[in-house]
C-alpha cells in the first residue's frame, strides 16, 4: 500500500512541477508577467502583485490598504454594489484580494471564453472605484462592530493580541485590517490616495495560469492604466531587534471562556527568518503539521488535552514568526504548557527513527499535493519571487528534505521554540490566571487594548 501511495505521489509531482516547463516570462504594457501556459482546461487564474502592502501606514490610517482593496466591489461612479455583485456572479468570476505588510494581491479566475468581459469589468473597478465616504463609513462601521464582537471568537482574539505582543516595536505589529481607533478615522481621500499609490506608483507583477489563447490579455489590460514605476520590488528596513516586551507568560482574561487558547512563539529577525527555509518548514511540520505530528500525538492522542495543535516557522521578506497554536480546557493549561516544553526539550535530545521517517514522508507528500491546484502553484511562485528565491526550490524541496538529519531537525526546533526565548500566551477564563501564577510570573493584559 505504501509503495502504491509513493508511486502515486511521484506521478502527481511530475504532473504538478511539469508546469515549470510551460513557464513563459514576458512584459505586458511595462509590467513583468509570469505565465504558466496550460491547455488542460478552458479556465484561467490571474493575479496582480503589488509591492505596496500595509507597511508604512500612519497610525490614524491603519487598515487603509486593506480597505481600498475591499471597497473595489462596493460601488463605482457608474455601478452600484448590487450591480457589481450581480455582474460578477453572472460571469462566474471569483474576485478576491489579500493584503500583507509587505505586498498585496488582487486576483480573479473564471472561464477563458468570458475573459474579455471579465477583464473589462476588472478595468472598470480599478479605474472607477469611487470610495465614497458613505460606503467607507458603512464598511468601517461594520468592521468596527466585528472587532468589538471579537471577544466572542476567542481563537481570533488570541491571534490578534499575540501578534501585537510578540511583534511590538517593529513596523509589522499592527493589524492589516486596522484598529477601532484608525477605522473610525478613515476618509474617502485616504483610500483614494492609497489606491493611486498602488495602481500608479508601486512595482507590479502579473501571474497567469491558462491556455495560450490568453495572449490577448495584454491588449485587454491596456484600459486598466496600470503602471509599474519600479524595476523591482521595494526593499524593507532590516529590523535587528524589535522586542519591547520581555518574553515570559502573558495572560488575557475573557468572559464565558470554556477553554483556554494557548500561543507559543516569538518575532524572528530577518537573519533568523531566512536562515534555512526548508529546515524551518520541516521543523514546523514535524512539531504540529498534521495528525501524525509530535504535538498531536502527545497532546491529543496520548493525553486528550487538545483537539488540534498547529506549529509553523514562517518568513516574510525581512522578518518572520514562529508559532505553536492550540487550545485546551481551562483546568488543563498548566499541564499543556509543561508538556509542550518537555517535548521541545525531548526532540533536541533525540527523535525516534520511525517518527522521523514518517514525518519526512508526510511533509514531502503533503507538499506535492499542495502544488496540484493551479491557483496554489501560482501562489508558490508569487511567494518565491517575493522572497527572492529561485523557482527551482519547488523541484528541489523533496531532495532537500531528504538531506536533513534528525539531529539538525531537533536542534532547529529547540533553537526556535525553546521556552527561555519564547512568549507563552494564554487567553481564557479569569480563574486560569491563578493556576498559572502557581508556576510562573504572569503578566496580565487587557484585550480591549489590542482592538
Amino acid at each position: 500500500m505504501i509503495k502504491v501511495l509513493l508511486a502515486l505521489l511521484i506521478v502527481i509531482q511530475n504532473y504538478a512541477f511539469s508546469s515549470l516547463d510551460n513557464l513563459v516570462t514576458t512584459n505586458w504594457n511595462g509590467i513583468d508577467v509570469v505565465w504558466i501556459q496550460d491547455e488542460t482546461l478552458p479556465t484561467y487564474h490571474f493575479y496582480l502583485y503589488s509591492d505596496t502592502g500595509s507597511f508604512g501606514e500612519k497610525k490614524n490610517e491603519l487598515g487603509v490598504t486593506e480597505f481600498a482593496y475591499g471597497l473595489l466591489t462596493e460601488g463605482t461612479s457608474k455601478m452600484s454594489q448590487k450591480q457589481i455583485s450581480e455582474k460578477l456572479e453572472f460571469l462566474g468570476v471569483n474576485f478576491s484580494s489579500s493584503v500583507t505588510h509587505e505586498y498585496s494581491l488582487l486576483s480573479f479566475s473564471g472561464l477563458e471564453k468570458d475573459i474579455d468581459e471579465t477583464v473589462g469589468m476588472f478595468c472598470h473597478l480599478v479605474n472607477e472605484a469611487s470610495f465614497s465616504q458613505k460606503r467607507v463609513d458603512h464598511v468601517s462601521m461594520r468592521a468596527r462592530k466585528s472587532l468589538e464582537n471579537l471577544v466572542s471568537s476567542h481563537s481570533d482574539l488570541a491571534n490578534r493580541v499575540f501578534r501585537q505582543v510578540t511583534l511590538a516595536g517593529t513596523p509589522y505589529s499592527s493589524p492589516t485590517g486596522g484598529t477601532l481607533n484608525s477605522l473610525s478615522q478613515l476618509r474617502s481621500t485616504d483610500l483614494k490616495s492609497r489606491w493611486n499609490e498602488i495602481t500608479k506608483k508601486s512595482y507590479k507583477k502579473i501571474y497567469v495560469y491558462g491556455p495560450k489563447r490568453l495572449s490577448r490579455l495584454e491588449e485587454l489590460l491596456k484600459p486598466c492604466g496600470l503602471v509599474s514605476t519600479r524595476k523591482k520590488a521595494q526593499s524593507f528596513p532590516q529590523v535587528s531587534q524589535g522586542r519591547k516586551k520581555k518574553t515570559g507568560v502573558y495572560f488575557v482574561s475573557v468572559p464565558n471562556a470554556n477553554q483556554a487558547q494557548v500561543r507559543w512563539g516569538r518575532y524572528l529577525n530577518s537573519d533568523e527568518a531566512g536562515s534555512d527555509h526548508v529546515l524551518n518548514q520541516f521543523s514546523g511540520s514535524f512539531l504540529g503539521g498534521g495528525f501524525t505530528s509530535r504535538l498531536m500525538q502527545e497532546l491529543r492522542v496520548k493525553n486528550g488535552l487538545v483537539y488540534s495543535a498547529f506549529s509553523v516557522i514562517s518568513s516574510q521578506k525581512n522578518y518572520g514568526r514562529n508559532l505553536i497554536s492550540t487550545a485546551t480546557k481551562n483546568e488543563s493549561v498548566t499541564k499543556l504548557i509543561k508538556m509542550v516544553k518537555s517535548n521541545i526539550l525531548a526532540v533536541k535530545k533525540s527523535i525516534p527513527s520511525v517518527e522521523f521517517k514518517r514525518s519526512k514522508n508526510f511533509i514531502k507528500g503533503n507538499y506535492v499535493l499542495s502544488q496540484e491546484a493551479s491557483s496554489s502553484f501560482l501562489s508558490s511562485l508569487i511567494a518565491l519571487d517575493h522572497l527572492g528565491r529561485d523557482y527551482s526550490n519547488l523541484i528541489k524541496f523533496p531532495s532537500l528534505i531528504d538531506n536533513i538529519s534528525s539531529k539538525q531537525l531537533g536542534d532547529n526546533i529547540y533553537k526556535y521554540f525553546n521556552p527561555r526565548e519564547n512568549f507563552i500566551f494564554v487567553l481564557g477564563d479569569s480563574k486560569v490566571k491563578k493556576q498559572l501564577r502557581k508556576h510562573w510570573a504572569v503578566k496580565e493584559l487587557q484585550y480591549k487594548d489590542y482592538l
